[in-house]
């Protein structure tokens, strides 16, 4: 490295710093073969996986908050939350999403998904068709930009923050969610770091920029103010080949119960029975550090209870009461938990069932 004035003997330790570039991700997939990134590099954790977007690949990053919980001796707890899905998709790439549309096509492969729940428990939700997204990649950390939504989100190269805004005043709604890190990335079979898997079942990869965040929600829907604060998430799905003929089921979901906080996974292939033939991801860290990051076979079981309990569940199956999870530490329905038999305090959680055969 030559320094212009430094004399040869002269020693200098320069840090190499990230610079960000630019991707533009077409609204249109390619007729071309998806390069898909299988194995972790030393940073990108959040970058886009598919090269490019063609019919049958996906790329998903999801954001959502929930309030904190405010509990008494006759009110059930009023919970308000938001979620956001910001896709890149071919029309049988995440094949999902074609189907909520009203004619059943999906015009444009870029597209943001929003769901508001009021404190009342009802819902709201948009399906905003976008043009050619572009992206900023720095560090770890990803940026994008969703022409003709409003709808944009800006992370941070090392992943502590994360800020999703929307600005479409035209569909009732105006507002930012803010997350600020308070655990560890990690990948479905470990820590953030280069070489770990990405695949969570043949064909689907994940990853998980912030398992657990405080989140600051501002919105005006509609003329109505939505604001509050609680625990915040932020992942990145993505694959190769159609989402749904792959896999008979998924759960999945992430909570905050005490100090501790947990992600779950588990999918089920088409051809699978149950125990044994799951894919999962088991992770928990207590006040930042973690205590378990993996996907070994028997980490974790995800199983519903009370109603709909059915198992393997059919898409007739309706939601079921809870799910219990059970890993090295046991917790117990989306609220509460134990701990070595030690109740802990009350929490929040948000989870899915995909249920994908009838």
């Amino acid at each position: 490295m030559q320094m212009g004035s430094l004399k040869p003997s002269t020693s200098l330790i320069v840090p190499i710093l990230s610079q960000p570039r630019q991707v533009i991700i077409s609204s249109q997939p390619a007729d071309a073969i998806t390069q898909t990134q299988w194995t972790s590099n030393p940073s990108g954790l959040d970058f886009p996986k598919n090269t490019p977007i063609n019919s049958t690949s996906y790329d998903w990053w999801y954001f959502d908050a929930v309030a904190s919980p405010t509990f008494s001796d006759d009110v059930a707890p009023q919970q308000p939350s938001v979620a956001f899905t910001f896709h890149t998709t071919g029309a049988d790439g995440f094949d999902l999403l074609g189907q909520q549309f009203s004619d059943g096509i999906l015009l444009s492969g870029n597209v943001v998904q929003i769901l508001v729940t009021w404190p009342n428990g009802t819902h709201e939700d948009w399906l905003l068709p976008a043009g050619d997204a572009v992206f900023t990649l720095d560090g770890d950390g990803a940026s994008a930009v969703f022409p003709g939504t409003g709808c944009a989100f800006y992370g941070a190269p090392d992943l502590s923050r994360y800020v999703v805004t929307v600005d479409a005043p035209e569909q009732g709604i105006v507002g930012s969610l803010v997350i600020e890190s308070e655990s560890p990335p990690h990948y479905p079979c470990g820590p953030a770091e280069a070489g770990q898997p990405l695949q969570t079942a043949p064909g689907g990869g994940w990853e998980n920029a912030i398992p657990d965040g405080l989140a600051i929600a501002k919105f005006n829907v509609r003329g109505h103010e939505l604001s509050f604060t609680g625990r915040g998430y932020h992942d990145h799905d993505f694959g190769n080949r159609p989402f749904s003929p792959r896999s008979r089921y998924a759960y999945w979901g992430h909570g905050r119960i005490g100090s501790y906080a947990v992600v779950w996974l588990s999918i089920l292939p088409r051809d699978g029975l149950g125990v044994g033939d799951e894919y999962v991801s088991a992770y928990i860290s207590r006040n930042g550090t973690v205590l378990k990051a993996s996907c070994a076979p028997g980490d974790i079981l995800i199983r519903p209870f009370g109603e709909n309990a059915t198992y393997p569940p059919h898409r007739s199956t309706g939601p079921p009461t809870g799910l219990e999870i059970r890993a090295e530490y046991a917790f117990t329905g989306v609220l509460g938990g134990m701990l070595g038999g030690e109740v802990l305090p009350d929490g929040v959680a948000l989870w899915e069932q995909f249920s994908l055969l009838e």
